[in-house]
């Protein structure tokens, strides 16, 4: 890919970008809509205490997976453009 140009390099990342994002759609949709098959406990874990926040956590961790993965894509996209550094030291230090 060393020998493409750049605007060639922007088109496949942001393919790769929006395939990525329509994969983890996806594994978050199910993950959100089976969720209740795999929390289903058994009548012995039941009476566990903390079950209900499980699930809650459960609902929130799954799209929180989504934007994370949005993220490192897109850090990963702009890391290897040379793009991102380390931040700047405030003004006052």
């Amino acid at each position: 890919m060393r020998d493409r140009s750049t605007e060639e390099l922007w088109q496949f990342a942001n393919r790769f970008f929006w395939t990525v994002a329509l994969v983890l759609a996806v594994v978050v949709i199910f993950g959100v809509i089976f969720r209740h098959m795999s929390s289903t406990p058994s009548p012995l874990l039941r009476q566990v205490e903390g079950w209900d926040e499980a699930i809650t956590l459960n609902r929130i961790i799954f799209p929180y997976l989504f934007f994370l993965g949005l993220a490192a894509i897109g850090i990963g996209i702009l890391n290897s453009f040379h793009s991102f550094g380390l931040p700047r030291p405030p003004a006052s230090c």
